[in-house]
């Protein structure tokens, strides 16, 4: 059951991780047509915790298997 656990928590933060970067897509293209927010300064903002995100959440299923 704590493995099972484990696996759950993992896929929750590689989805946060994956929200978070699509979000930000979504931010800058919508924001991007008035020239409010470039779309590479808001993946440089967001990437390094999605990044951060989907490295813990793949650990975290490592382990639970």
């Amino acid at each position: 059951m704590k493995t099972q656990r484990l696996a759950m928590a993992g896929t929750a933060l590689m989805g946060i991780g994956a929200v978070q970067l699509l979000g930000a897509l979504y931010f800058c293209w919508a924001g991007g047509m008035d020239g409010v927010l470039s779309p590479v300064a808001a993946v440089a903002v967001v990437w390094p915790v999605a990044a951060l995100l989907w490295f813990l959440g793949r650990r975290l299923r490592r382990v639970a298997v």
